[in-house]
């Protein structure tokens, strides 16, 4: 029979093979696991890539609409008078937009008024003393109702044959005119084939109400008794939608439906070769606009993310080759230092009795542990150190020596077979020491009741002087990392504002500014007053939006730049804001209460903004009161402005920090409303917060929280 030795021999000679294919098939199943579960995130990664597509489509959807909006509305103050414009004027308004190359979808820009049977002849009359020309509604036929069109602008000729054509007759127009004029808001009708039009492609129109004076009334009554027409944009949904997208570069095919009749779904528009594509239907998102609500399905390939993990397959696998390559290496190696184990087994016992030498004369202290973590032998340093003789120390469980609500390991890794640490142990007069502990294996062997190596080292003065830099270091990185994401973000934030106003919102506005000044300038002599009249407001108009968008711009610069909080007196401040407004209207009665010695940390020109505005708010608002009374001071750890003017009702507190949101007329009090929301940018931006309390006849009270100034703050500066 073989001996113990040869059957060893064997097995060692085959154990690198069995191991090898073992480990082959280990690993090959490991980058099978590997590449579905990459192969999954591939596909959700290109599904967040397509739904960001997706929302970028809905938003230019959205925007372009918006500006068809923007012009109808600047058609409808064409129309809002008590005089109706020439169809030259008309057709000047629309040739000014350009519409052939900013929007080809669009077909014309129009109006239609609105007329009771009771007044159909009178308007007749009018039209024919205004034109002299007769019009003539079609189809003929009494109706309660008319809305004939009877201005269309386009870049084409033949329109001027759909003159006198009742819009009102045919039901989707009807229902989407009917719309507008009780909600007093824009609104898209639904698919319809467009007058004359030979293509039969589906088209959509839409409608802007315009009511009498240019206001729109509060009520439905109302907006019916004060109706003037409709000033509408017809325009192909499909040249729309190529219009809209031709600029992102898509991975998707578009369809666009029309679901607001929940009875049927009607296809208006879709990309060239999507029908009968076989494509799979990855996205879609139902959009309510203006009245409607339309589908947007997108369309692409079924395996979208799975090209990208291939690389896991075709890469995974020969490094599963390779695997089981290298553990068949791996093994036999191991083999063959069995053999070398032997000898090296005298070596070993030579090199502890020189460790053991070594060990007593080190000047560092030194411990030999077991396997249960007992101490077995110690040298002098280690001793000393925890001032304990060698005796009392021999078979102690090394933990007990130290503190086991340490701080725990500040400094711990493993690296060539060395373990570190930094404890804290207590000696006998009960001074806390930290000790840095280096733990070092011992080869195990025959005769070796020992495991461990430590090396103790008193590092107390040390870890206090680390233990400060750290804390120091952290508070630091915290301030830096907060003012370095607060600065970004307003950046980033004023930046994208600034684009938007200085090139989609004020474009218009020079636009209409612009004609306006020429058609006065050069056309003055066949204008008469009423026509001139109606250009200045016009122009008014857009100085006023002008206004309001460099408002806007006003709230923006809030928040840019970085706050120099420095302590300031707010009651000082709030004298010097009443003194100012006192100046401006030398004849009012009025009455101050001003609390003495609130002091606040702030940024001085944002805080001086803040009381201007609240201050400012509380004077403006106090017109007409005998005496008029404003009251400033502190409730509560909260600082107040009260007034005794208008107030404003209660349901409406939370309206009035939002920019633009009036609760008065302009006729009543002047102002473009951001003083309140710029009031709130301010505090929020100096960590508080801000309320209003009122009644209507009773007043309004402003509560508001800025930073105390610090106890002792000589030196204070952030």
């Amino acid at each position: 029979m073989p001996s113990q030795n040869e059957a060893a021999d064997h097995f060692n000679q085959q154990a690198p093979v069995l191991f090898g294919v073992l480990a082959w098939i280990c690993a090959t199943v490991m980058v099978l696991l590997v590449w579905r579960n990459e192969q999954a995130i591939a596909q959700r990664e290109s599904m967040v890539e397509l739904n960001s597509e997706a929302v970028l489509v809905e938003s230019l959807v959205k925007q372009r609409l918006d500006a068809m909006e923007l012009i109808m509305r600047g058609g409808a103050s064409l129309i809002s008078g008590n005089t109706l414009p020439t169809a030259d004027q008309w057709q000047g308004y629309v040739s000014g937009l350009d519409l052939g190359q900013r929007y080809s979808a669009v077909l014309g820009i129009g109006y239609g008024p609105y007329i009771n049977r009771a007044d159909l002849p009178r308007f007749q009359q009018d039209w024919r003393d205004r034109t002299g020309e007769l019009i003539s509604i079609r189809p003929w036929g009494v109706r309660a109702e008319y809305a004939p069109v009877l201005f269309l602008a386009t870049s084409g000729p033949g329109q001027e044959k759909l003159l006198g054509l009742d819009m009102y007759v045919e039901a989707t127009r009807h229902e989407a005119m009917q719309r507008a004029m009780e909600s007093g808001r824009p609104w898209l009708s639904g698919p319809v084939t467009l007058y004359r039009d030979t293509t039969a492609v589906p088209s959509m129109i839409f409608y802007t109400p315009v009511y009498r004076g240019g206001v729109r009334p509060m009520t439905v009554a109302a907006r019916r008794a004060e109706m003037n027409g409709w000033v509408y944009i017809p325009f192909r949904v499909q040249q729309f939608l190529d219009m809209t997208v031709k600029s992102v570069g898509r991975k998707m095919k578009l369809r666009i439906s029309d679901e607001t009749d929940t009875r049927r779904e009607l296809v208006i528009a879709e990309d060239p070769g999507l029908t009968g594509r076989g494509a799979w239907k990855l996205i879609s998102r139902s959009v309510p606009l203006y009245g409607r609500i339309l589908r947007l399905d997108f369309f692409g390939d079924a395996d979208v993310g799975i090209e990208r993990s291939a690389w896991v397959l075709w890469g995974g696998l020969p490094l599963a080759l390779a695997a089981g390559v290298i553990t068949f290496l791996l093994a036999r190696t191991q083999a063959r230092a069995q053999v070398l184990a032997r000898d090296m087994t005298r070596a070993q016992a030579r090199s502890e009795a020189l460790f053991r030498s070594a060990m007593v004369h080190s000047g560092i202290g030194m411990a030999l542990l077991d396997d249960k973590a007992r101490v077995v032998e110690v040298n002098p340093a280690f001793t000393q150190l925890f001032e304990l003789g060698a005796d009392a120390l021999r078979g102690t469980h090394f933990s007990d020596l130290l503190d086991q609500g340490s701080v725990g390991p500040a400094e711990q890794g493993e690296q060539n077979g060395m373990r570190q640490e930094i404890r804290r142990f207590a000696r006998r007069n009960g001074e806390l020491r930290h000790v840095s502990l280096v733990y070092g294996k011992i080869p195990q062997g025959d005769g070796v009741d020992v495991k461990l190596l430590v090396q103790a080292e008193d590092i107390s003065e040390r870890v206090r002087n680390e233990a400060r830099i750290r804390a120091l270091n952290r508070t630091l990185e915290l301030r830096v990392d907060a003012r370095t994401r607060e600065l970004s973000e307003a950046n980033h934030q004023l930046e994208t504002f600034a684009y938007s106003v200085s090139h989609d919102l004020r474009a218009p506005l020079r636009a209409i500014d612009g004609f306006s000044r020429l058609l006065s300038e050069r056309h003055a002599t066949v204008l008469d007053d009423v026509a001139q009249g109606y250009l200045a407001r016009i122009r008014n108009g857009a100085r006023r939006m002008d206004d309001l968008i460099g408002a806007i711009l006003k709230i923006s610069r809030i928040g840019r730049g970085e706050l120099q909080r420095h302590p300031i007196d707010l009651s000082a401040l709030a004298q010097d804001v009443v003194e100012e407004l006192a100046a401006t209207d030398p004849q009012r009665n009025f009455e101050v209460e001003i609390e003495p010695g609130l002091e606040v940390v702030g940024d001085p020109s944002l805080v001086r903004t803040l009381m201007q505005n609240l201050i400012g708010n509380a004077w403006k608002f106090t017109q007409g009161r005998d005496p008029a009374r404003i009251h400033f001071g502190r409730d509560q750890g909260s600082y107040f402005v009260e007034d005794n003017g208008v107030g404003f009702e209660p349901a409406y507190a939370g309206k009035l920090f939002q920019p633009f949101q009036r609760l008065h007329g302009e006729s009543e009090f002047a102002g473009h409303g951001i003083g309140l929301a710029t009031v709130r940018r301010i505090v929020e931006r100096h960590g508080g917060t801000i309320h209003a309390q009122g009644e209507v006849d009773r007043g309004a009270r402003f509560i508001f929280t800025l930073p105390d100034v610090p106890v002792d703050h000589d030196d204070y500066h952030v």
